[in-house]
């Protein structure tokens, strides 16, 4: 009867992990790896999606599913670039268990794309530029009264179309 842990491995199943709503098979090995540093791991860039990355690693380190301590002690070496910066700069006592890494690992990893893509956004459109576009909209009974008004921005443009309209009402404008 073969052995990994203490337990018969007839008598092991497979360990099941939520993380970010998706299910994460740990399964045990037929047999320990000999030495950690040997595994190879496929780097996490921050390109691919972390969801995949994790399930990789979870394959990799299938002969250690039952040792958190193990799992998160190696994640480091299927990291690079800012992903492993993030993991050396975690606080020591946050992360207790596998999961704990995982959901840490996806929620940086998504928070890192977001900062990413609201980088490439085109800069919203400047003050000046909206009350142009406002102003070359109104009706001509307003937009004689208001090309002549020197507004800094679009609440004060709109305060002066109130007023204008007001005006208007009460037959003040001919």
């Amino acid at each position: 009867m073969e052995f990994f842990g203490g337990t018969p491995l007839c008598h092991r199943r497979r360990r099941q992990v939520w993380v970010g709503g998706r299910r994460l098979m740990l399964s045990p090995g037929r047999g320990a790896l000999d030495r950690l540093q040997d595994l190879e791991f496929d780097k996490y860039k921050g390109s691919s999606c972390p969801h995949v990355h994790l399930a990789m690693y979870c394959r990799k380190m299938a002969a250690y599913t039952y040792d958190d301590k193990v799992l998160i002690h190696c994640f480091h070496y299927s990291l690079i670039r800012a992903a492993l910066g993030w993991y050396v700069g975690l606080e020591q006592g946050r992360i207790k268990t596998w999961r704990d890494l995982a959901e840490a690992f996806l929620k940086q990893e998504y928070a890192e794309r977001w900062r990413e893509l609201a980088a490439q956004v085109q800069p919203p459109i400047i003050e000046r530029e909206i009350v142009t576009i406002f102003i070359d909209t109104i009706p001509s009974s307003y937009y004689d009264r208001v090309v002549g008004n020197v507004a800094s921005n679009f609440a004060n443009l709109v305060v002066v179309g109130k007023r204008i309209e007001v005006g208007i009402k009460r037959g003040k404008f001919a």
